[in-house]
């Protein structure tokens, strides 16, 4: 996802892991992302090169991870982690992960959950704000992004629960 071109946001399952198969989650409102309730473990959903990990200072309500597709029809996409995760050990931005492979621990019972979806490739940025469909206020509305629609349906095509819209 170059300045110049946006990401197709395919949703195929072909060559892609359910970042949620090693996690057990409870689905909750699709916004920027989708968030989750749950424990256990979030892999990669496809082979990828990490470009983000912070633990603090990330402008979210905890954690930020961030990894670039490398493969499948929507290599060169980001896809982030956030709030109530954990990074690996050792996780760091230029290391490359396989797909399935785990990068982040759920934090359980967080008070924000976690969230999953299109990521910018900028900071901690997501995708659906930085084409302009995201706002602030749109948080407080409960609004459900396209792009967060778009990963959900992702994740539904991987097996895993699709989140709720709210809004």
């Amino acid at each position: 996802m170059g300045a110049q071109t946006p990401c197709p946001l395919v949703v195929r399952s072909t060559g892609y892991a359910n970042p949620l198969a090693g996690a057990t989650v409870k689905p909750e409102r699709i916004d920027q992302g989708v968030d989750y309730a749950g424990s256990g473990t979030l892999i990669a959903i496809s082979d990828a090169r990490v470009t983000y990990v912070a633990t603090d200072n990330t402008g979210w309500p905890g954690a930020f991870i961030e990894y670039r597709l490398l493969k499948g029809p929507d290599a060169g996409c980001y896809v982030f982690y956030a709030e109530g995760v954990t990074p690996q050990p050792g996780l760091r931005a230029g290391q490359r992960v396989k797909a399935s492979e785990a990068v982040a621990t759920i934090v359980p019972q967080y008070p924000t959950g976690f969230e999953i979806g299109w990521g910018a490739g900028v900071d901690t940025q997501t995708y659906a704000a930085k084409i302009g469909k995201w706002t602030p206020d749109d948080d407080q509305r409960n609004v459900a992004s396209g792009a967060g629609r778009n990963f959900s349906a992702l994740i539904a095509a991987l097996g895993g629960p699709p989140g709720k819209v709210e809004g």
